[in-house]
């Protein structure tokens, strides 16, 4: 029986380490999750730019995706858009050299970069240039909408995440309290 005694105390030990040990790295990771969080938001209300370059990236990416019917002028204008966003890239990368923050190179570049306009010459009509002005409002709309809505959808998952480790270390906590 003392033998049996022994090997119960030492399993009741090993759970309590155990426990121990789960608790502290759901805390840390909780930390670490809310500091990003914090961090990333305090970036974005500091540097607005780098969140509106986002969108306009989500934007991009949106109109390249969904707006097909016309790929030959996409093709053409696919390589002017290319250009452009690596001419941004490059100018940014070379001020976080020369010492810059990257927020702040990122605002730079794009309050000094002239915006590119595309127009293609075969409909420079009235009709064409207003068709190609409201594409590319719906385009930048829809992509704003998806920004938001995915940033929503993941501080919900965030928030969901972190509860549901809480509740698992609060029900291992119990079932540690009612072991001893």
């Amino acid at each position: 029986m003392s033998d049996e005694k022994k090997k119960q105390r030492q399993l009741e030990v090993q759970l309590e380490a155990k426990t121990a040990d789960i608790k502290h790295r759901l805390l840390s990771i909780q930390e670490e999750a809310q500091t990003l969080g914090e961090s990333v938001k305090d970036s974005l209300l500091k540097h607005p730019y780098v969140g509106v370059g986002g969108v306009l990236a989500a934007g991009l990416m949106v109109g390249l995706l969904f707006g097909g019917r016309n790929k030959r002028r996409l093709n053409k204008q696919q390589a002017l858009v290319e250009a452009y966003v690596a001419a941004l890239a490059t100018r940014a990368q070379r001020k976080v050299q020369k010492g810059e923050q990257p927020e702040e190179a990122i605002r730079e570049v794009l309050e000094n970069r002239f915006p590119m306009l595309v127009v293609d010459r075969e409909e420079a009509s009235g009709e064409g240039i207003v068709r190609q002005t409201l594409s590319l409002l719906v385009r930048s709309a829809l992509g704003i909408l998806i920004s938001i809505l995915v940033d929503r959808y993941l501080n919900e998952w965030m928030e969901a995440k972190l509860q549901a480790q809480e509740q698992v270390a609060q029900a291992q906590e119990q079932g540690a309290d009612r072991a001893v």
